[in-house]
């Protein structure tokens, strides 16, 4: 019997073995790392989404009361005399729009474009009183702020107007026919789709798909400021899958 080459043959053997644990060991040990490493990416993005819902929950309140602080002064534009109480709701959204920048750097939302959008026309609406001193926003804040650092009601309100800035939101705003109806313009879209991302973050707890109606002026907005792309989320929001699987740039259900 040639022991010589059994014995190579038994060595070429183990050789192969022991090859085959190494590269097994190593495959099972990427197999591994890579099943921690997506459970690890899986449980962070689980962590994030929780923190923005914790997050969005704490400052619904107050974007709810800043839709409806725009929602009562749109219901008053049709009324030229009333100029008090359009004062009055204007102040009461910018003691919102401070409280919800000062409480979260800004609005959160489970959609970035959707945040973008808001920051934009948060933007318009100052940018009607341009002709303001910067300190006029604080002066209305505080014109609507209790000790306590609450809203207070119209009626005490209107015992701590301002005569001076009161006489310049007339002057400048309410009688300046571009400034009013940019006011109007910006507000009004702001309020809705403002209570359109609401809806869409309760969305599961309501069961219900929110809808929008997007008007051509908003639409054109949102395209002039390269924010086509949120469109699609507007007008798809409550669409079935075939539809927005035939849905097209420019084809809007």
């Amino acid at each position: 019997m040639d022991f010589q080459g059994l014995l190579v043959i038994d060595l070429n053997a183990v050789s192969l073995l022991a090859s085959g644990g190494v590269i097994g060991a190593l495959i099972a040990s990427l197999i591994a790392w890579t099943r921690e490493y997506y459970k690890t990416e899986h449980q962070f993005r689980l962590d994030v989404r929780r923190n923005r819902i914790e997050a969005f929950s704490k400052l619904s309140t107050d974007y709810l009361l800043l839709a409806s602080a725009l929602a009562e002064f749109h219901k008053w534009t049709s009324k030229d005399s009333k100029d008090k109480v359009k004062f009055y709701f204007i102040c009461k959204f910018f003691f919102y729009y401070s409280k919800i920048a000062e409480d979260a750097g800004g609005f959160e939302f489970e959609n970035r474009q959707s945040e973008d959008v808001m920051t934009s026309l948060v933007g318009g609406i100052f940018n009607v009183f341009k002709d303001f001193d910067y300190d006029v926003f604080s002066d209305m804040i505080d014109l609507v702020t209790s000790p306590d650092g609450k809203i207070i009601r119209y009626n005490k309100f209107k015992t701590k107007i301002d005569t001076s800035l009161f006489s310049d939101f007339v002057s400048k705003i309410i009688k300046n026919k571009n400034n009013y109806s940019e006011l109007i313009k910006y507000s009004n879209w702001l309020e809705q789709i403002m209570l359109f991302e609401i809806n869409t973050g309760f969305r599961l707890w309501y069961n219900e798909k929110p809808t929008i109606e997007v008007e051509e002026p908003l639409k054109k907005y949102l395209i002039e400021n390269q924010y086509e792309r949120y469109i699609h989320r507007l007008v798809l929001s409550d669409k079935g899958r075939i539809k927005k699987f035939f849905y097209t740039k420019g084809n809007y259900f």
